[in-house]
């Protein structure tokens, strides 16, 4: 139960990771607030410079995806993760790699609330409302076992960042 609880938090750590992209080489500079277009300047060193004009533009960049990348090993015997857009929401989505029986899905579900993946959706919405203006956007966490059936998902809109 207790390594259950503990992978959670891990989860909700990459989350914060993957969105913060890392390192400032590609990250999203804040956009003006009349606008959902996003500008992204490389280093100093003379990189090119790109514009997200959407959310999804940003979840599909390389370098947000190289982010997950770096996940996606780290969790490599646990889960398969996926990082996608729907609408302004960004999903993580888990499935595990073996199946869990009826008895460890029902500790996964004991051990996950909303409570223990708040900070890291506070973590993840924060910077997201600075980059993108919009007043819809959300963080999902979906935890799929191995067949595909739900064990859980926990949804987090901007309302998070005042509780």
């Amino acid at each position: 139960m207790k390594k259950i609880v503990c992978i959670i938090a891990a989860i909700a750590m990459i989350s914060v990771f993957a969105c913060s992209c890392g390192s400032t080489e590609g990250k999203p500079e804040a956009a003006p607030k009349s606008s959902s277009t996003v500008s992204n300047n490389s280093s100093s060193s003379g990189g090119s410079s790109s514009t997200y004009t959407s959310f999804s533009d940003y979840v599909a960049s390389d370098t947000f995806q190289s982010e997950i990348e770096s996940a996606k090993s780290m969790f490599k015997d646990t889960f398969e993760i996926e990082a996608f857009a729907e609408g302004n929401t960004l999903v993580y989505q888990y499935t595990y790699v073996n199946q869990l029986s009826d008895a460890q899905v029902e500790q996964v579900q004991t051990g996950m609330d909303r409570d223990s993946l708040k900070s890291g959706a506070k973590a993840v919405l924060k910077p997201m409302k600075q980059y993108f203006d919009a007043p819809d956007l959300g963080v999902s966490y979906r935890y799929y076992n191995h067949d595909g059936s739900k064990i859980a998902q926990i949804d987090f809109d901007l309302s998070v960042l005042d509780e």
